[in-house]
């Protein structure tokens, strides 16, 4: 959206890049980079201190001598863009560009009531890229717009006073040197465009000058209006038209909204008030027109009916409404605007019902009204007041104003964002209530740019607990360019909740490009509140039940307003009763319930008679009475023979009956009856036959088993059309007898002549896995495979049976090998293990403590964070995965940049974590386990993994080809025997870098590291 570029003093702005004093002239356009360094701004820093300089008004240019008119003026602002009118000083002007010349006149002058005015000054020498610098003291100088020097432009025929749509007369404007007199040989390229104004200049704005002069002969404007027009070309100063006027035509054919209807309350005149003008062909209001206008609903999706004075005369082209109202809630409302044979208008779609909870339109200082901004430690950081326009390193500028008013919320509005943000900074609003309200909608103006996929520029509301996120500009990297309005749902955050409060946050960022970063205006939070009492629904159905059983779950009739929401504040009364009543069924309970929160619920209804199609009618005062779904009333499922206690395997025996509401058996029943396990503390099935049909009423299960041993099992009975399952008594599964041997710990990997840990374990089972507590007996080990050929299983070797079960607590092999197992046996059953390593630990850590004081070294050159021990913090790193929250095994572990998360950017030198020394020899297998969480831009950034060997490092791994991106802890396996078997000095490291200039993850996360070796 284009701005029309007036101060709040309705005075022409021009916005001046500022830099500090002392930055030569050179370097004026690179100010933007020099803000946020901290220190050594004039002035304090209270709202009224004195802080920078800025045009005011800007030099307009002039021919070789002349004195630039109008006069040029420098004013004194604090550090929200106000003028110090209390300011004095000197204000001293400097020339600075590539034509050479000399600034005459009165170059300082004094402020007064903060500006320092220039009313001589002139400027000898001819030039296209001259500027002004203004310097006074130690506030931040400020530098004016290029102008030029030398041939001037001049309306030699102003533009004349036309109707919208007709060609002007001519206009002529000529080349002049400085004396006045027309530079014949002149052939320049002339330019006219309209001052300060959105409208369009049509026909041929650009015509090259003949002899000096240039005619435009075919301009034309649609738009009414007074206009002045500037006339430019390359390297001539710019002249501005006197001022004409573009009428518009007599006779109205169409109406159009010109302010449209705005939410409101049900019954409350909608404010501002409606204007519908008449207007010509281009749409121009028709001054003298005096037409009737007539409002009516296009979208009326409430049926509402629309009061005020709906039919209204214009008055100077305009018909202006201001009682009307709407009096029901609803969503989309529009209206349509007729007068006579005139085309009409539809407006706007508005809603009927909100309220607004927060607003900022950022006229006024925010810090004086609450809000916090996080310091902006890593760049300029958040400011409220005025941007400058100034450009970021890519993509759209920053505006130069708000969306409506000069003021913004922004971050750093003299440019950019910042490179390499490590951590978001934030603009936090004050805390207000969302109590009560049932939808809340968010929205604000935006103009945003920022790197897409790379840097990060979200919207979080907080819920008075924890905060959460409704936009993150990582995603699409908006580059706007101008003024967008955002709307956001927030109501599953902060509907009903108080301590509501809102933010932007400007960060994380890479280390590559920038752009210009957020800018926020006229924030405003809406909420609808509760409708009317509009009609009634079922929420929940009553469901087919057994006859004279109740009802379940218990049937329950919401209150609805106008909006479909439940209405919490209703609490009338809902009666229940049978509608379609197929059996001459009675209902019973308590039929009659009060509303708590909107909701009558009705817990112990019950219907006497068997019967297909029943529905229930609720009825609530005036409402529209409602009809439930149809639902069965059948007879029902009694367990008459509960499940007894059995051994794993063993059928049991069951009986469902068909019952009517007396209990009778129905004898003429035949459904088909189906068993299942309920509480199922096994987590096993019911096997065996589980379906039976009834015969006589009466189903007879006798062949269906549960086959793993645990105390509780429940069964359920279920059969289509009779009624609601019905549970069984509680049972329990004992173990069968005992019939085999099963490793219930198996032997895990060892050192030689280590005990091996966890004691392995040998158990009696029965036929289905069951532990037998009951069996008795010795089991006696041995080793079943020896991959060495020579092993020696060592310790106690026999163990009894105790509970069902033997352990051996001191088991060791006495030689080196991989693929081990062992052999149990009882005499009549054998089992065998599976497979297991006997291997020498040649170094291990588990990274419980500062491995800095056991010999391990860091190295980061480059990075003031880098290698580091300690708690990682979860931290999400600017891919989008994170780091944990803790080490494989405990609190800790190795990590690089455990804190922020990332790695950096542009790493030129890998980064290094690397263990003490240990010896290999003597062993000729050695491998190397540990855990890790890792996270590396594959094909682009490099994790290395390496070994030492005494005299060269050996790359086992690099991250780069793959990419990890593990986002959880994984066990890494390398066999390093061809690199270190039989030597000493051996070292390990784990390595981040180099990196290129894009994204950036997690990096390397390690515990738990241990090498074995073999010696074969």
């Amino acid at each position: 959206m284009n701005k029309a570029t007036v101060n709040s003093r309705g005075e022409e702005k021009s916005m001046s890049r500022i830099v500090k004093w002392g930055i030569p002239a050179v370097l004026c356009m690179a100010a933007v980079t020099f803000y946020g360094c901290g220190g050594g701004r004039g002035g304090s820093e209270g709202a009224s201190a004195a802080f920078r300089l800025n045009f005011f008004v800007q030099p307009a240019g002039a021919a070789v001598d002349n004195v630039m008119a109008p006069a040029v003026q420098v004013e004194i602002l604090d550090n929200e863009g106000n003028r110090v009118t209390s300011a004095g000083g000197t204000v001293t002007l400097t020339l600075i560009g590539s034509g050479g010349g000399t600034l005459g006149g009165t170059t300082s002058a004094a402020a007064v009531s903060g500006v320092a005015t220039f009313g001589d000054l002139t400027i000898d020498a001819a030039g296209t890229d001259y500027r002004l610098v203004a310097k006074s003291g130690t506030l931040y100088l400020a530098v004016s717009d290029y102008f030029i020097v030398g041939n001037k432009l001049a309306f030699t025929v102003q533009p004349q006073d036309t109707m919208a749509g007709d060609t002007m007369p001519t206009v002529e404007v000529t080349i002049q040197d400085g004396t006045g007199a027309t530079v014949t040989g002149a052939t320049d390229n002339i330019t006219l465009e309209l001052v300060d104004s959105n409208e369009t200049l049509y026909g041929t704005p650009t015509v090259a000058a003949v002899a000096g002069v240039a005619q435009f002969t075919d301009l034309y404007m649609e738009a009414a209006g007074t206009y002045t027009i500037r006339a430019t070309a390359a390297g001539l100063v710019p002249a501005t038209s006197a001022a004409f006027e573009i009428f518009c035509e007599d006779t109205p054919v169409a109406v159009e909204f010109i302010i449209q209807p705005s939410t409101c309350m049900p019954g409350v005149a909608i404010t501002p008030a409606i204007q519908v003008a008449l207007v010509d062909n281009y749409g121009n209001t028709v001054t003298t027109a005096t037409d009737p206008v007539t409002l009516d609903f296009d979208d009326n999706p409430t049926s509402a009916t629309l009061g005020g004075t709906l039919t209204v005369d214009a008055v100077a082209g305009i018909a202006t409404f201001d009682d009307i109202t709407v009096d029901k809630n609803g969503n989309a409302y529009s209206l349509i605007a007729t007068s006579g044979s005139l085309s009409d208008d539809t407006s706007d779609y508005f809603d009927v019902g909100y309220t607004t909870l927060f607003r900022e339109d950022m006229d006024t200082s925010l810090l004086a009204k609450g809000w916090t901004f996080s310091p902006g430690a890593q760049g300029p950081g958040w400011e409220w007041g005025q941007p400058t326009g100034a450009s970021a390193e890519y993509g759209e500028d920053d505006p130069d104003s708000g969306y409506t008013g000069d003021n913004v919320l922004g971050y750093n509005l003299y440019g950019g964002y910042y490179n390499s943000m490590r951590a978001a900074e934030y603009a936090t609003s004050p805390a207000f209530s969302c109590a009560g309200q049932y939808e809340v909608i968010l929205s604000f103006w935006r103009w945003l740019s920022t790197e897409s996929s790379y840097d990060h520029a979200r919207v979080e509301v907080f819920d008075g607990t924890e905060w959460h996120e409704v936009y993150d500009g990582y995603d699409d990297g908006p580059d706007d360019g101008d003024w967008y309005l955002m709307e956001y749902d927030i109501s599953e955050y902060v509907a009903g909740k108080t301590n509501v409060r809102l933010r932007w946050s400007m960060g994380r960022s890479d280390s590559s490009v920038t752009y210009c970063g957020w800018n926020v205006d006229d924030i405003k939070v809406v909420a609808r509140t509760q409708g009317l009492l509009d009609y009634m629904e079922f929420e929940v159905e009553p469901t087919t039940v057994g006859t004279g059983l109740i009802i379940s779950p218990a049937v329950k009739v919401a209150l609805k307003d106008t909006f479909g929401d439940t209405l919490l504040s209703a609490n009338n009364t809902v009666t229940l009763s049978i509608g379609n009543n197929p059996s001459a069924g009675t209902l019973s309970g308590t039929v009659t319930a009060a509303a708590v929160n909107g909701v009558a619920t009705f817990s112990n209804l019950s219907i006497d008679e068997v019967g297909a199609g029943y529905t229930l009618y609720a009825d609530c005062g005036t409402l529209t009475q409602i009809e439930s779904t149809s639902f069965n009333v059948t007879n029902k499922l009694v367990i008459t023979v509960q499940p007894a206690d059995a051994a794993a395997g063993d059928n049991l025996t069951v009986e469902v009956t068909v019952q009517d509401e007396t209990g009778a058996t129905v004898t003429g029943a035949t459904p088909m009856i189906t068993l299942a396990l309920e509480d199922n503390p096994g987590e096993t099935t019911l096997s065996g036959t589980t379906s039976v049909a009834a015969v006589a009423g009466v189903a007879t299960f006798d062949a269906a088993h549960v086959s793993v041993a645990a105390d509780g099992y429940t069964l359920v009975a279920t059969a289509t059309g009779y009624g609601p399952s019905v549970k069984s008594a509680a049972f329990d599964i004992s173990p069968a007898a005992y019939s085999g041997l099963e490793f219930g710990v198996e032997p895990s990997d060892v050192a030689p002549f280590e005990a091996i840990t966890p004691a392995v374990r040998v158990d009696a089972v029965d036929a289905y896995g069951n532990i037998v507590p009951t069996a008795t007996g010795t089991i006696t080990m041995c080793i079943e495979s020896d991959p060495a050929g020579y092993a020696t299983l060592l310790g106690t070797l026999t163990a009894a049976l105790v509970n069902g079960s033997a352990t051996f607590s001191n088991l060791s092999i006495d030689a080196f090998g991989e693929g081990f197992s062992l052999e149990a046996t009882d005499g009549t059953y054998t089992v065998a293990s599976g497979n297991f390593d006997v291997r020498a630990v040649l170094f291990e850590d588990m990274l419980s403590t500062d491995p800095a004081t056991r010999g391990w070294t860091f190295s980061h050159p480059d990075n003031a964070e880098g290698w580091a021990w300690g708690q990682p913090t979860g931290e999400e790193s600017s891919s989008g995965y994170g780091d944990p929250d803790s080490g494989y095994t405990g609190d800790n572990c190795l990590g690089y940049n455990i804190i922020t998360c990332d790695y950096i950017d542009d790493m030129l030198e890998t980064e290094y974590v690397t263990t003490p020394a240990f010896s290999c020899a003597g062993f000729t297998s050695v491998t190397l386990s540990f855990y890790g969480w890792a996270g590396f831009e594959s094909s682009c950034d490099y994790g290395p993994l390496q070994v030492w060997d005494g005299t060269i490092w050996h790359t086992i791994y690099d991250g780069y080809d793959d990419g990890p991106d593990d986002d959880d802890w994984y066990e890494y396996e390398f066999d390093i025997s061809s690199e270190v078997a039989g030597k000493a000095g051996v070292k390990i490291r784990w390595g981040v870098g180099p990196t290129d200039g894009s994204v950036t993850y997690q990096g390397w996360n390690i515990d738990d590291v241990v090498v074995t070796g073999i010696i074969e």
